[in-house]
């Protein structure tokens, strides 16, 4: 997170964001600006450039600071929220499209499987089973732990 004064010794607060978009995709850092004025124009071109807040110092207090930190970091968390949603929405996509694409079990399970094991990096364990529960094929590995815990796929 990064609290900004709107006036900066070589550049405003705006050409600073500006900079900030140019050189990131600016969407994991949440940007409060701080500014001795309240000038309206500025708070939406602020809010425009990719500030979370504007902040007018004469009014600030610790709990409209804090109301407007918490409320950045919320917001992220829903960025990234609907980040990984957007992400399994693809990998459902993925999955589909093997399976219209193929028409073989082994070849839709096997591609599959890499999709989500991409997704999760996580503990698989795969196996084929007849139409009276008798294990033909099973293939094993652990790839990676994600977060100190094992996935099973």
């Amino acid at each position: 997170m990064i609290l900004l004064d709107y006036r900066l010794p070589d550049l405003d607060g705006l050409e600073f964001l500006t900079k900030l978009q140019r050189q990131t995709s600016n969407s994991r850092i949440s940007v409060i600006m701080l500014t001795g004025q309240g000038d309206e124009t500025i708070t939406v071109q602020a809010i425009k450039s990719g500030a979370q807040d504007y902040l007018v110092k004469g009014k600030l207090t610790s709990d409209n600071l804090r109301r407007a930190v918490h409320g950045a970091i919320e917001q992220m968390q829903l960025m990234r929220q609907l980040k990984q949603q957007q992400e399994q929405q693809k990998l459902v996509g993925a999955i589909a499209l093997n399976i219209r694409q193929s028409l073989k079990l082994q070849d839709i399970l096997a591609t599959s499987v890499q999709e989500v094991r991409q997704l999760l990096d996580a503990f698989q364990f795969i196996g084929l089973l007849t139409p009276a529960g008798i294990l033909l094929e099973a293939q094993q590995s652990i790839l990676a732990r994600q977060r100190g815990r094992l996935s099973l796929i």
